[in-house]
């Protein structure tokens, strides 16, 4: 038994889940509405049985630990320590998140925040920055616990001294500093506007300060990297904006605090900015785990078109689909909102594709008319193409991008697939065996329509034995690849019980799990009679289904036989055609 196995067989998954929305008796399951989407009738199941969950309305699920994975937004190995931890289990060295004995760096930035929090609303002119001058409402500066760090050298590190934390912890910890030769430390952040920065288990960590003074410093600075904080995964309002992202599968990401807050205070929660850095993978990673619609609202300015091209490279292959906001009116969107909310409304509301967005904004700058135009226009658009990972999509923009400069898409296919070998490939980390399965269970690959026709009747099958008989009348070669062994064991043995199955195909386990409870779900409000006729119709669709796609296939090749001028194969291929048209009566 390996780690994931023995945490999962010490925690409840109803428990667990249970934490986080309320579940209801629904027979021998529980139900809920799903906690990723917005929806009014519930369509997310718990089955305690199984230990498993699934969301009807997503077709989407898993085990205990990819629930917190994607509820959480973190990764396998966080997932499994935090469910560890709950059960009291110790895991083996190589299953644990990095880290080291970081509890009291923890303790110490949540101290930080408490004290410059405090320290906020005791200072007449950080409160007039904060709510006159930015506009900041009282809910906002709680919200995101918004502080103030006094202008004295070394106000907090006196104050946390006292409390028991020594200077080598404070400087761990990015709050303070020291010079050489000196035994005693100051302040990192001084008469700054403090912006607390939390990871995605909604931990303190670091921290954003902007110069409230005249001082000649920078206007803003940032914690250092420190075993806590980590600037290149750092998401400035993540603990606010994750429960909001995860109910509208959508997270808007921005370039400040203040643009964070202008929209969070606009009725728009979903919203986060990076810290001290440009956008990374390690960052877009996190997010793509929470949502799959990410808007983009950087600059409007060359600089923000080149962070919105890096940002498509850094998607590139991610289960996400980028959006950009755009406007004219105003540099930023706390701009934009203070001249009128209405405005920025209208701006998310029209967001562009950014593959639309980048091939227009190219198209804006280069002179279409001139061939020197044209040929800059390409040169541009190319490597976007380049990075499209959807066959379908490419070509659509092959083609858009063709017929815009009046040349042939042969040619521009060309150029396409050149500057794709050159590309470099995204790395990615390696992943453990348990970690591929749980993500595999989270994301799972899209089915054919063979494959979901075949799913529904396996539904049925695995959760009313009565129904295995019709199985009978399937042609196991006709089957698709994935679901043939399933198939083909539960024709073989119709008796077989689900412990059975999954420990004769240990690999397709979660997929008869999550099938089961699907068929349980879909058609136990049927009698007998009504789910044998209901098994008896599917299996006459997925025949019929079949028999289209070799039809249709015949013809394929009997059409490129006549055109080779083979008329041996044509011969052959059109009596199989024959043959096949005399059971077509079968179907119809």
């Amino acid at each position: 038994m390996n780690d994931a196995e023995l945490v999962k067989s010490k925690i409840d998954i109803v428990d667990v889940i249970g934490g986080y929305i309320e579940l209801k008796k629904a027979g021998k399951d529980y139900k809920a509405r799903s906690p990723f989407r917005d929806e009014k009738t519930p369509s997310f199941f718990v089955s305690p049985d199984k230990q498993i969950w699934h969301d009807f309305g997503a077709s989407e699920g898993g085990d205990v630990i990819s629930f917190v994975m994607r509820v959480e937004g973190i990764s396998f190995p966080e997932a499994l320590e935090m469910l560890a931890q709950r059960a009291g289990v110790t895991l083996s060295k190589q299953a644990r998140a990095p880290r080291d004995d970081r509890t009291r760096l923890y303790e110490l930035v949540e101290l930080a925040v408490k004290y410059y929090h405090l320290q906020l609303s005791q200072s007449k002119p950080a409160l007039a920055y904060t709510k006159d001058k930015r506009g900041i409402k009282a809910e906002a500066i709680k919200a995101y616990t918004l502080g103030y760090a006094p202008e004295d050298w070394s106000s907090f590190t006196e104050y946390a001294v006292k409390r028991g934390y020594s200077l080598q912890e404070l400087k761990q910890a990015g709050l303070s500093s020291q010079k050489a030769g000196r035994t005693s430390g100051f302040d990192v952040f001084r008469d700054r506007i403090m912006f607390p920065v939390y990871d995605a288990r909604g931990r303190a960590v670091g921290f954003s300060g902007r110069l409230l003074g005249e001082a000649k410093a920078a206007k803003y600075i940032n914690s250092p990297d420190t075993p806590i904080y980590h600037k290149t995964s750092a998401i400035f309002g993540l603990k606010q904006a994750k429960k909001a992202i995860r109910t509208k599968d959508e997270v808007i990401i921005v370039e400040g605090h203040l643009d964070v807050i202008s929209i969070w205070q606009a009725g728009y929660e979903q919203v986060v900015a990076v810290s001290g850095t440009a956008l990374t993978h390690e960052q877009l990673l996190s997010l793509s785990r929470m949502a799959s619609r990410i808007k983009l609202c950087f600059d409007q300015d060359e600089a923000g078109v080149k962070a919105t091209q890096r940002t498509l490279e850094l998607g590139a292959g991610l289960p996400i689909r980028l959006e950009v906001i755009q406007f004219e009116s105003a540099k930023d969107p706390d701009e934009l909102i203070k001249q009128d909310p209405k405005l920025w409304k209208e701006a998310y509301e029209q967001a562009a594709y950014v593959v639309d967005y980048i091939i227009s904004y190219a198209a804006a700058q280069h002179d279409l008319s001139t061939g020197d135009g044209k040929k800059k226009f390409v040169q541009f658009v190319i490597p976007i193409l380049a990075r499209l990972t959807d066959s379908v999509e490419r070509e659509h923009y092959i083609s858009q991008t063709a017929s815009m400069v009046g040349v042939s898409a042969d040619l521009l296919r060309e150029q396409v697939s050149k500057t794709k070998q050159k590309t470099p490939q995204m790395s990615t980390k390696r992943v453990q065996p348990e970690e591929a399965a749980a993500q595999h269970v989270q994301a799972p690959k899209k089915r054919s329509r063979q494959e979901q026709l075949e799913d529904m009747l396996i539904e049925m099958v695995l959760a009313f034995k009565d129904t295995r008989i019709v199985l009978q009348d399937l042609n196991i070669s006709d089957i698709s690849d994935g679901n043939k062994p399933l198939m083909k064991a539960l024709i073989d043995s119709p008796d077989i019980s689900e412990d059975a199955l999954s420990k004769l195909l240990p690999d397709k386990e979660d997929d008869v799990k999550m099938l089961s409870l699907r068929g349980e779900h879909e058609y136990s409000h049927l009698s007998e009679h009504e789910r044998g006729l209901e098994a008896f119709t599917q299996v006459h669709t997925i025949q019929k289904h079949i028999f289209t796609l070799k039809k249709r296939e015949l013809s394929r090749q009997l059409a490129v036989a006549e055109q080779q001028g083979d008329t041996k194969s044509a011969g052959e291929i059109l009596k199989a055609y024959q043959g096949l048209l005399e059971d077509e009566s079968t179907f119809y």
